[in-house]
């Protein structure tokens, strides 16, 4: 497929205030994570589950998270299994 023509993207999107809120308590609780990072990873999951099977899109979509390990990656993030224990 080629596209001849660049569409119109900003970056600069509203949101419904109930998704403003949850990533505002996200990105509170989880200080490794940034918006664009969580941004990064909802768009690649969107473009995965409408059909994009580009390469590059799958390899973006799971770089935006941390390395599994037994507790934390090599740059100190907390793993997903870590970050999905119950708080103490």
């Amino acid at each position: 497929m080629t596209i001849t023509t660049t569409p119109n993207i900003t970056t600069t999107v509203e949101i419904p205030e109930n998704l403003f809120t949850s990533l505002a308590t996200f990105l509170n609780k989880q200080p490794h994570w940034s918006q664009d990072r969580v941004m990064t990873a909802a768009l690649g999951m969107f473009l995965l589950n409408v059909g994009n099977c580009d390469r590059s899109i799958c390899e973006t979509y799971i770089a935006a998270f941390p390395v599994p390990s037994v507790s934390e990656n090599l740059v100190g993030e907390p793993t997903m299994a870590a970050l999905l224990q119950p708080p103490a």
